[in-house]
């Protein structure tokens, strides 16, 4: 009796990590700007780099964008020309709303109420270095169907994020200090 041995096809190795893409744009100022997408995992940085709410889109915007080849530090983002910062907060999707039951990359998504259950489910869910918002955003809320994880969250684009956080926020509020600008 003769045994046939099917002969083994090399895998193809798995594709290299490729850089995030990168988007040139001039500013209102006339200044170069490079523009980085940004994911969930930007905005859980940047809310760590904030000392308050109101700080995140500058930690955001030094985070995801180099103006005239320059990084930029929240100071130096808080620094910009106001038109630039309009116009960089509108294009990484800062101002983004759903479109109905919409995310703004087009997936269906919804958020429900929490209950109690719902805050023993996030202290476990979170890690020592997860943002208490976007753990939240895990529990209540599921985009394509599926409940979604902190790793999920951390991969989407950042406007999806940012939409999916201000939903949870209008049902149970922020999970983060509020600011303490002046209004």
């Amino acid at each position: 009796m003769t045994t046939e041995t099917q002969p083994t096809i090399p895998q193809a190795a798995p594709p290299a990590p490729q850089p995030p893409a990168v988007t040139p744009r001039t500013l209102p100022s006339g200044a170069a700007a490079t523009l980085r997408a940004g994911t969930g995992a930007d905005l859980a940085i940047a809310r760590k780099m904030a000392e308050t709410e109101d700080d995140v889109p500058f930690a955001l915007i030094s985070i995801l964008v180099k103006v005239d080849g320059a990084e930029l530090d929240v100071a130096a983002a808080l620094k910009l020309d106001m038109f630039d910062v309009i116009d960089l907060m509108s294009e990484l999707g800062l101002n983004a709303e759903p479109e109905g039951d919409k995310l703004p990359s087009g997936k269906p998504f919804a958020v429900r109420r929490g209950i109690g259950e719902d805050l023993r489910a996030a202290q476990r869910l979170m890690g020592p270095n997860d943002d208490p918002d976007l753990v939240m955003a895990c529990v209540l809320s599921t985009v394509d169907g599926a409940k979604i994880l902190p790793d999920d969250l951390a991969a989407m684009p950042l406007a999806d994020v940012l939409v999916l956080s201000k939903a949870v926020q209008k049902q149970v509020g922020p999970t983060r200090a509020p600011s303490t600008s002046p209004s």
